[in-house]
């Protein structure tokens, strides 16, 4: 029981000395930390298990996302059996327009619109970094984005519509959990197992 509670200590207190590092972190590396996580989420490639909840239903489908310069891709896989291949469940592209391929409605009542153009990562410039240093947040005509003491986006949300998207990290301040709600229930969630950084000649960072 001492050991538990010295254990609970010692972490508070790591805690508390992060928190005040960052704290005391001059604007310019605060702008540097800033972009390196934005950066994040530019080009990147995760893997991992997703939870669905639609009509009342559960799946659970191993899913691939991609993101780059271009698009978004988010597809699900059939788990393959006895080793073959898993075959496409369902497809989400994100380009000049969303498009979905899915074997089932979603219970959404108003679909966002926007592009990719407008996806958070590549809809922030640098004319929003001041905003986002004071107040850990950006605010636009569509869309919230949030952002914890090390800044880093930890929730998203469209405005005209009830859909949220919280993001959790691990200690390397990589993505390892991905939920999204609708009207406050929770519509899938995303355990991550990889999540790997592109870089400009398409090889993989992890």
């Amino acid at each position: 029981m001492k050991i538990k509670v010295k254990l609970a200590v010692f972490l508070l207190v790591l805690l508390i000395l992060s928190s005040c590092s960052l704290n005391n972190l001059s604007r310019q590396d605060k702008l540097i930390t800033l972009q390196k996580n934005l950066a994040l989420w530019k080009n990147f490639r995760l893997d991992g298990l997703a939870s669905l909840n639609l009509a009342g239903l559960s799946f659970y489908k191993n899913i691939t996302v991609i993101n780059n310069e271009d698009s978004l891709k988010i597809i699900l896989y059939e788990g393959g059996i006895f080793g073959s291949s898993p075959k496409p469940f369902a497809r989400v592209t994100l380009a000049d327009s969303l498009s979905l391929e899915l074997p089932f409605p979603l219970p959404v009542n108003k679909m966002p619109d926007f592009s990719h153009e407008q996806l958070f990562a590549q809809s922030i410039g640098e004319s929003d970094y001041n905003g986002i240093i004071a107040s850990h947040e950006l605010h636009n005509d569509k869309t919230r984005i949030s952002f914890n003491d090390r800044y880093l986006i930890t929730e998203i949300s469209n405005n005209g519509t009830d859909f949220l998207m919280k993001i959790e990290y691990d200690f390397n301040d990589l993505p390892s959990m991905i939920r999204g709600f609708n009207e406050k229930k929770l519509l899938f969630q995303i355990e991550i197992d990889k999540f790997s950084v592109i870089d400009t000649i398409n090889q993989e960072k992890t």
